[in-house]
């Protein structure tokens, strides 16, 4: 059984990566995170100042709340028939408003806050504590490291060869070797290289493997078959077929066609060769 050798030259990338901005428009209150910081999934980026909207929302929820009240007091007198139910449908659709109001003025004051979508390493940062930001102002990158992604490409002779779920093994430029696996095989070729991006997770939970690095990718074709043969015991048949001079159960030579699966410094990787027979080097 032989598994072919599928060489590629990539690069180490983010899983994930953005730049964060703002929301909305203020004063930057806090500023929660450095560059390098580990940060979890919904954490704290930045508070900015906004007295003004917090102040809204607490007026929102006592005109609710007021609108509540009313709304009982309401219900009640029209169950006993001193109130109609149209004034009744009209303190209803009051209340209704309060509400909407409420929730525009909360949606507008957690535009304050600035949280990580995901987990992962603040790689850098663009804003300083007290700065003046306004809604798409840059103030962070953020990138995912866990899983680290490599990036190469595979031609279109090899690219039905690799699969998703396949494992690879990954060199690094500073002689590290890691073990991934195939998570996606693109279906669209580049129309200048006739290449096809292919992406390798690695594991990386203590973030060791950096973004932005060279890497030797070694991808495995399916195993198959094979044999390997010196390079001197190929021969080619009267009709130019590639092949070897193999002998039966009945000691006659005889030619027997077969399918170039690797060339290797130990000699030539075939397929074709029936079991049990032997060969002519």
């Amino acid at each position: 059984d032989h598994s072919r050798p599928i060489l590629l030259t990539g690069e180490t990338q983010a899983d994930k990566s953005v730049q964060l901005a703002a929301r909305t428009s203020g004063i930057i209150g806090q500023l929660e995170v450095k560059e390098g910081q580990q940060v979890a999934a919904g954490a704290v980026i930045l508070r900015l100042e906004g007295e003004d909207l917090k102040a809204a929302v607490e007026t929102a929820q006592a005109a609710l709340a007021q609108r509540t009240q009313e709304l009982k007091a309401d219900e009640q007198l029209a169950k006993s028939g001193h109130m109609a139910d149209l004034q009744l449908l009209g303190v209803r659709s009051a209340e209704a408003a309060a509400k909407a109001a409420l929730a525009q003025a909360q949606a507008a004051a957690d535009k304050l806050v600035l949280r990580a979508p995901f987990a992962g390493v603040v790689d850098s940062t663009a804003v300083e504590q007290g700065q003046w930001v306004q809604p798409g102002t840059p103030v962070a990158e953020l990138l995912a490291l866990d899983p680290i992604v490599v990036r190469a490409a595979v031609n279109e002779q090899d690219v039905s060869d690799v699969s998703v779920g396949s494992k690879a093994k990954v060199s690094l430029v500073d002689g590290r070797t890691f073990t991934g696996t195939v998570r996606y095989v693109s279906r669209l070729g580049q129309k200048v290289t006739r290449t096809y991006p292919v992406e390798i997770a690695l594991a990386n939970p203590d973030g060791r493997i950096p973004a932005g690095m060279t890497a030797q990718v070694t991808l495995f074709a399916p195993p198959v078959k094979a044999v390997t043969v010196p390079r001197s015991a190929i021969t080619l048949s009267e009709n130019g077929a590639l092949g070897l001079r193999t002998v039966g159960a009945d000691d006659v030579a005889q030619f027997t066609p077969v399918k170039l699966v690797d060339d290797t410094p130990g000699g030539l990787v075939l397929s074709g060769v029936p079991a049990g027979v032997r060969i002519i080097v």
